[in-house]
């Protein structure tokens, strides 16, 4: 997640602080595996029917538990959680225990009812998927070309009430040539983009793989640096060049640090993740280790989480390489594209060379030419 659009200094400073005690502060909450849309990109929604769904009293009672270890910020999720045939039950108790809430969805249900149910009961931030920019790429990859009109219909609904909106962006190679034009639906709403340019595997039940659908190295930097001109405008970008021309002078030997070190993320130190089914992992890209808390408590399940988040070493390069402020890396995907976590993930850090020496040679003498007329 990006902290500095949905989390205070203060809060920032809190999650840090939780991190080197141990204590969770955030948790997402899976409420449901069922989603009204057939993505093929999907990595977490379940196919098989018939699974059951915990009812509000479950997730109120986690939630309860939660709070009193400590937890701020629930981020609500699914499937989408919508869905969930108690999901203003779910909302409404969360918030009444003073809760932060996020929520990622695809808008789809949104209707005005419902943006009126989410403007009086506020949330921190929406976080809506955007697939692509049409019915056509939106029919092709989730199966209906309607749910384009739809999420646009709540984006207007929801800026109408004042609610807080990101778009989320997994390109694929679906929606890799339409990038530009998504990141311009952004800019038309005024609208904050974020983008994941790794796809994971299915880690549910889903019976699809993703890797027809993966961008290469090539294309996943290619991806990365439209979505930075979108964030960070022309002069950002070439203060980028020049951090990239800068730091491909020691890529190779920062490179060479020997050993593992510990996990670098907040995962199992200060964060949590509840699966639909009530078992708690240590992110949301990991399968492990399964601590349920209906059997635990969410006490309980933490202390086992934590623990395994103990043992996770990753490579001590990949935090001392120079590219590594241009790397979107992090353990859960070394583990998904190596079975381990010690082992760096070669096509992220391909994707991080590519970025920076496309970046350092098509920006540089941008650059270059604005130092000329400064001086």
């Amino acid at each position: 997640m990006e902290e500095s659009a949905v989390f205070t200094q203060v809060e920032s400073r809190l999650f840090d602080m939780a991190a080197r005690k141990g204590v969770p502060i955030y948790c997402g909450f899976e409420i449901t595996p069922y989603c009204n849309l057939a993505c093929r990109i999907c990595y977490v929604k379940e196919c098989e029917p018939g699974l059951p769904v915990l009812d509000a009293h479950t997730w109120l009672d986690f939630g309860h538990q939660a709070a009193e270890m400590g937890v701020l910020v629930i981020q609500l999720t699914g499937g989408e959680p919508m869905l969930h045939p108690e999901f203003r039950k779910i909302y409404a108790g969360l918030k009444g225990l003073g809760m932060v809430l996020t929520m990622n969805t695809n808008a789809t249900l949104i209707d005005d009812d419902m943006a009126d149910f989410l403007a009086a009961n506020m949330p921190r931030r929406m976080n809506v998927s955007l697939y692509g920019p049409n019915r056509e790429i939106y029919q092709q990859l989730c199966g209906s070309g309607k749910a384009f009109d739809k999420t646009l219909r709540a984006i207007e609904l929801m800026k109408a009430r004042d609610i807080p909106v990101k778009i989320n962006i997994v390109p694929n190679t679906i929606s890799f040539p339409y990038l530009d034009e998504m990141l311009a639906i952004c800019g038309e709403y005024g609208l904050t983009a974020g983008m994941t340019p790794y796809l994971f595997e299915p880690i549910r039940k889903t019976g699809q793989t993703r890797q027809d659908y993966r961008l290469d190295a090539e294309r996943i930097a290619a991806a990365m640096e439209k979505w930075d001109e979108h964030r960070y405008g022309k002069q950002g970008m070439i203060a980028r060049s020049i951090l990239c021309h800068q730091a491909l002078a020691h890529f190779d030997e920062s490179r060479k640090t020997p050993g593992m070190a510990p996990l670098h993320c907040r995962a199992a130190k200060s964060s949590a993740w509840l699966c639909w089914d009530g078992k708690m992992n240590a992110c949301v890209n990991m399968t492990r280790p399964q601590a349920d808390v209906r059997e635990l408590g969410f006490a309980g399940a933490w202390e086992k989480v934590k623990e395994y988040g103990q043992t996770i070493r990753v490579p001590a390069m990949c935090r001392t390489c120079s590219l590594r402020m241009f790397c979107p890396n992090c353990g859960a995907i070394g583990l998904h594209e190596n079975g381990t976590f010690e082992r760096a993930p070669q096509i992220m850090c391909d994707a991080a060379e590519a970025y920076a020496r496309n970046l350092a040679k098509t920006v540089r003498p941008a650059a270059r030419k604005t130092m000329e007329e400064a001086q």
